[in-house]
C-alpha cells in the first residue's frame, strides 16, 4: 500500500513520501491513478486535437503550439501518429494524451486523465470498467477519502491504537475498491461515508 501524500494538493501516480509514523494505506487509489493514467493515454491524440481545435500539417505534422502559456510565433509543435504522442520543441512539453490535458488545462496529472475519459473514453478500450462521466467524481471519492485518513494520522501522530485504528477502516476501502471494481459511484460514495463514521468514531484514551 501506499503511503499517504502530505499535502491533499497532489494527486500524482507515483508515490509520495509521508511522515515517518504514517501508516501505509489505500493501495487501491494508487492503483486506480495507475490505471486512469493508462488508460487516458491510449485514447487517440488526434481525438484531443479536434475537441480543442488543434489543426496539424498533413504533411510535416507541425503546427504552432496551442498550449496557453506558450506563446509560439513559429511551428514547433510535433505530433507523431505512430507513436500517439507530440513534442513542443518551443516549451518541451510531451508526449501522450494525458500530458496534453496537463499543459492545455493546467491540470494535475489524474484529473488530467479524468478530463480526457470524460471527453473521449469511450474510444481508449471496449471494456472499461466505469461510465465514461464517471470518472472524475470517483477520482475525486478516493481522494476524499483519502484526505480523511491523512487528517486523521495528522491528529494522532503519536497514538498506535488510532493508527491501528485507521489502518483498519482504511483495509476495508482497499478490499472494496481493489476487489470489487464494479461497484459503482454511488454505492462507493455510501462506503466511504460509513467509513469516515467508523474512522471518527475512534476516542483516544485520556490522559493520566
Amino acid at each position: 500500500m501506499r503511503k499517504l501524500p502530505n499535502s491533499t494538493g497532489s494527486d500524482s501516480s507515483g508515490e509520495t513520501s509521508g511522515d515517518s509514523r504514517s501508516v501505509e494505506a489505500i493501495a487501491s487509489a494508487k492503483q486506480f491513478y495507475k490505471e486512469l493514467i493508462s488508460k487516458a493515454n491510449s485514447v487517440s491524440i488526434k481525438l484531443l486535437f479536434k475537441i480543442y481545435g488543434v489543426r496539424v500539417d498533413e504533411y510535416n505534422k507541425k503546427t504552432n503550439c496551442p498550449f496557453p502559456d506558450h506563446n509560439d510565433k513559429t511551428p514547433s509543435f510535433i505530433y507523431y501518429p505512430e507513436t500517439n504522442s507530440f513534442y513542443c520543441h518551443g516549451c518541451k512539453a510531451g508526449t501522450r494524451a494525458v500530458d496534453f490535458i496537463v499543459h492545455m488545462e493546467g491540470l494535475a496529472r489524474a484529473k488530467a486523465a479524468a478530463r480526457v475519459m470524460e471527453l473521449c473514453g469511450e474510444d481508449a478500450s471496449e471494456d472499461n470498467e466505469f461510465e465514461t462521466a464517471d470518472y472524475g467524481e470517483r477520482l475525486e471519492i478516493i481522494m476524499d477519502f483519502s484526505n480523511f485518513i491523512r487528517v486523521f494520522i495528522q491528529s494522532y501522530p503519536e497514538d498506535n491504537k488510532a493508527l491501528a485504528h485507521i489502518e483498519k477502516t482504511a483495509a476495508i476501502f482497499d478490499v472494496m475498491n481493489t476487489k470489487y471494481k464494479t461497484i459503482d459511484n454511488a454505492t462507493l460514495k455510501e462506503l466511504v461515508v460509513k467509513l469516515k463514521k467508523k474512522g471518527s468514531a475512534y476516542k483516544p484514551c485520556p490522559m493520566l
